[in-house]
């Protein structure tokens, strides 16, 4: 499979049916019909806490744009901009379906999404026809989290989540100093017959000292033993300190050709701070890597371009 994306169309946004924008109160996972669940999965690691796949509904019908498992695996990492906030005519409601369109022309087996809250993951999901795992910064399913969304063509032996902080174990905690939980997710995938390990994070705004902190937690989390592809908002550059950190556990940084800023502002340029990133083991070999940025999506799908990648395993 050449992952090749599909033009993205700006679509006229419409007001049918919008989200709920009152978040959840409850610290229980919302429990999903069975016909939107797939094998129930097993914790990664005993501090690991783990989670249940939200699957597409039967309404649901897999978009063109996704074809059968090649021997390429396709991912991106795309900052779909938190639907609570207040942007005006750039709200959740007004770009959702800019937002979907720009996932879709994505053709992406795997994406993570950062600043997701659960009525835009669910929403998102089925009309994608994708599964989704991942847990919410208080957690459970419906505020803020950084999900992990996958074709059914690749099989889920395990997800789980890590809270960035002292005790990341415990759902909600945070290191000292940050306004906001962040949170670690993890997918363990089978793909032609071998497990791939997907990692997604959402770094700290506002402090480099906590930026390093969640660095240094990754590196530790991630052994790197199987194939390992580590996306997110990292709210940094490529030059930033973190890297080394993380390269030193062994991750490569991906770089996008040609390089570019991530980070617009709704403003649709090219210009802007480039934050968003893939790193990969040494498993993999990296065909492209590319900012899906004007004209391939619209400025208002977020306030970030996505980043993609299309990887292969490299031989033994």
């Amino acid at each position: 499979m050449t992952c090749r994306p599909s033009p993205c169309v700006d679509t006229p946004a419409t007001l049918d049916s919008g989200p709920n924008l009152t978040p959840g109160n409850s610290g229980v996972p919302e429990v999903l019909p069975a016909d939107r669940l797939t094998t129930p999965v097993r914790a990664a690691s005993a501090s690991l806490t783990s989670q249940r796949c939200e699957g597409p509904t039967r309404r649901s019908t897999p978009p063109a744009s996704l074809g059968a498992v090649g021997e390429s695996l396709c991912v991106a990492t795309f900052n779909i901009r938190n639907g609570l906030a207040f942007d005006g005519w750039q709200s959740w409601p007004f770009r959702r379906r800019r937002t979907l369109a720009a996932i879709a022309g994505l053709r992406a087996d795997v994406v993570g999404l950062q600043e997701a809250h659960g009525f835009q993951r669910r929403w998102l999901a089925k009309r994608l026809a994708l599964s989704v795992v991942g847990i919410g910064r208080s957690g459970h399913l419906r505020n803020e989290s950084c999900p992990i969304l996958f074709r059914g063509a690749l099989t889920l032996r395990s997800s789980s989540t890590r809270w960035i902080s002292h005790t990341p174990e415990r759902p909600g905690s945070r290191l000292g100093g940050e306004g906001h939980p962040r949170v670690f997710t993890v997918a363990e995938l089978e793909w032609n017959g071998r497990t791939v390990v997907m990692a997604n994070s959402h770094f700290s705004a506002r402090s480099d000292d906590r930026r390093r902190q969640a660095a240094q937690q990754v590196a530790e989390w991630l052994t790197l033993d199987r194939p390992t592809v580590l996306m997110g908002d990292f709210n940094a550059p490529a030059s930033d300190p973190i890297f080394a950190v993380l390269l030193s556990g062994g991750l490569r940084l991906v770089p996008p050709d040609p390089a570019g800023g991530t980070f617009h502002r709704f403003r649709g340029t090219a210009d802007g701070a480039a934050i968003d990133h893939i790193l990969v083991s040494r498993h993999w070999e990296v065909a492209t890597c590319s900012i899906v940025g004007p004209p391939m999506a619209s400025r208002r799908a977020s306030d970030h371009w996505p980043v993609r990648a299309e990887l292969s395993l490299a031989d033994g």
